[in-house]
């Protein structure tokens, strides 16, 4: 009997390893009137030949965009890549991941990445086409896509919503353990999560998944929009405290093949401010990728604030923040906060409320505490009189290495043998391009250390172009060789 316990307890141990329990790293959180509507788009995982999906969502009539973002999840070092939402060309690269980066056995570490598209979503239309280039094939790619679009209207009622994206390594129990929502959930409307995830192609390669202790079921691609092992992703539209499904999702609790929209509120309670989720490989591998969850809810908490804008740059080798209000009610302070992760934040200054504020109010605060080299998560805390708080959507920060340290050195020039590229900080997305005095390109690769050697013997005497470019910014040199 004694055995029989210490072999219970040693396979319990086991287990609570083996789960990997993290908290999940919330991405956007909100609560407005108005509502959500979100859908995707994937290629075939091994698709090396350009492709163009379709996101069908559904913005009520005469709303505004308040917010939109494009997600992909990314399988390890995939170089940047451009792709089209409706014409409009978006760049894929290390200047909008937002998660931290995560192991994967298909490339290694990967990560999740959101570009802002706020201003090209035409409320006005519903339906997207999605461009993507070639690619290489099953890794070291940008292989899943997510459209998210957060809409106001003064004609419906007020909606809560969460977009919690993954940190943890891929493994075949994947615990994102409690998730707390920044709003109370109202169990008289309804309570959708959404699933966005990729590489489920079979039953046994599924993904079950359990919200709230139920196991909702196991979803598995192929998503009706999109390519062989595409998805699956949750589809839907959420206004006047309703879910409506899109696509090939239905509004009810369980999860089964693409099917991936769970109506969850008789999994909670009035008032509950909490999800746990807890992601597990139907057929006991570790090669499945739940990139986030996304949740709209019906509530009745309205913020104390109304943040009318918010963000936070680089200036002076210092990170400045920036934001404005539009009404303050019972405000007494901001707390500012910042994470090396995303997920594990600290305070690092507080500033004065306006207390009540029915007009536009301006406040700034300048971080000179931070490292150059670090990229950093920032998000603002507003605390009432009667110390109850509220906290915004975190805000990525990327390093602030400074302009005179970001520039390359290129030396000797000219020279005969040997062309030297140096950085004084670490290079982010480097790469070059040599090209001929006329234009012909005839040498490109990677930087990716402090110091980068071009092998230029093989070339004739002459003069060329060199074209770097580092985390975004595009430099080039006149090079002579003798």
């Amino acid at each position: 009997m004694y055995i029989r316990r210490i072999l219970t307890l040693l396979f319990y141990c086991l287990f609570l390893i083996k789960t990997d329990s993290v908290a999940q790293m919330s991405f956007y959180q909100d609560v407005f009137l108005g509502g959500v509507t979100c859908a995707g788009y994937s290629p075939t995982y091994s698709q090396t030949t350009p492709v163009t999906g379709i996101i069908t969502v559904n913005i009520a009539a005469g709303s505004t965009i308040r917010r939109a973002y494009l997600l992909s999840g990314r399988l390890g070092a995939a170089p940047a890549t451009n792709v089209t939402l409706n014409g409009n060309v978006l760049t894929f690269n290390g200047t909008n991941q937002v998660t931290p980066a995560f192991n994967t056995i298909y490339g290694g570490a990967s990560a999740v990445h959101a570009i802002d598209v706020t201003t090209i979503i035409n409320p006005a239309v519903n339906v997207y086409s999605l461009g993507l280039p070639a690619q290489s094939s099953t890794s070291n790619r940008f292989q899943d896509y997510y459209l998210y679009i957060a809409y106001d209207n003064a004609s419906l009622l007020q909606v809560g919503t969460a977009i919690f994206l993954n940190s943890q390594n891929a493994a075949n129990i994947m615990n994102w353990g409690t998730l707390t929502l920044t709003n109370p959930i109202n169990t008289a409307g309804d309570a959708i999560y959404s699933f966005f995830g990729g590489y489920e192609c079979s039953l046994a390669d599924g993904e079950n998944i359990t919200l709230n202790g139920t196991l909702l079921g196991t979803v598995v691609g192929t998503d009706i929009n999109s390519g062989f092992c595409g998805g699956p992703v949750g589809s839907f539209y959420f206004n006047n405290n309703i879910g409506t499904a899109l696509s090939d999702d239905n509004v009810n609790l369980s999860v089964s093949n693409a099917e991936a929209l769970s109506q969850f509120k008789t999994l909670t309670t009035n008032g509950a401010t909490t999800v746990s989720l807890l992601h597990q490989h139907a057929g006991g591998g570790s090669d499945n990728h739940p990139w986030g969850g996304i949740f709209a809810y019906a509530t009745t908490n309205p913020l104390p604030i109304e943040l009318s804008s918010y963000s936070v740059k680089c200036e002076a080798e210092k990170a400045k923040l920036v934001w404005s209000t539009a009404t303050e009610k019972n405000n007494n302070y901001f707390t500012i906060e910042r994470s090396e992760n995303g997920i594990d934040f600290m305070e690092v200054g507080n500033l004065k409320g306006a207390g009540n504020s029915y007009q536009i109010r301006n406040y700034s605060y300048l971080d000179n505490t931070i490292e150059l080299e670090k990229t950093y998560y920032y998000r603002i805390r507003q605390t009432d009189y009667d110390k109850k708080s509220t906290v915004s959507n975190p805000m990525i920060l990327q390093p602030c290495y400074g302009i005179k340290n970001y520039k390359p050195e290129v030396y000797p020039n000219p020279t005969s043998e040997i062309l030297k590229i140096s950085y004084s900080y670490p290079p982010v997305n480097s790469k070059f391009t040599l090209k001929t005095s006329t234009g012909e390109k005839i040498m490109e690769g990677n930087l990716d250390k402090y110091e980068n050697e071009i092998e230029l013997k093989s070339l004739e005497n002459g003069f060329y172009i060199l074209e770097i470019e580092n985390n975004g910014i595009y430099y080039m040199r006149k090079i002579i060789r003798n």
